[in-house]
């Protein structure tokens, strides 16, 4: 299956984990451009608010433009992607455990993939310091 997207694409196709791609973002020791890269790469993988809306909120909440990141901008985006994640994961964790318990009652029904988003985002988006971080607006 690899092969064939090698052979359809040109390249190998990109296998690593958010973790990684933030690591990269995140180590001053990797050039600029490749930590840019990365950050790209990371908010493919995980996208809270879609792929260009996500980008637009990390230009507002971190003063970055596109294309032209200081090493600091990039290190607040990694943040704000790291915790972002971070508390979606924990979300997705509680809801699996609470439809194994679930799941025996008469009657259930699991979150929906949109349930379980808009369920994360209200409770992610309700505090303010996380409003406060991602520059987020009541529009």
């Amino acid at each position: 299956m690899i092969e064939s997207a090698v052979v359809a694409s040109g390249r190998m196709p990109d296998v690593s984990s958010l973790r990684t791609h933030l690591r990269v973002v995140s180590d001053a020791a990797e050039p600029l451009q490749r930590r840019i890269t990365n950050l790209s790469n990371a908010v493919e993988r995980f996208r809270p608010f879609g792929f260009t809306r996500t980008f637009e909120l990390l230009y507002s909440a971190t003063g970055a433009s596109p294309g032209k990141w200081t090493p600091e901008q990039l290190d607040v985006a990694a943040r704000l992607i790291d915790d972002a994640h971070a508390s979606w994961a924990a979300r997705v964790r509680e809801e699996q455990q609470r439809a194994r318990e679930a799941k025996r009652q008469p009657g259930y029904r699991p979150l929906s993939r949109d349930q379980l988003v808009d369920a994360w985002w209200d409770e992610y988006a309700s505090f303010p310091g996380n409003r406060a971080l991602w520059n987020l607006t009541d529009e």
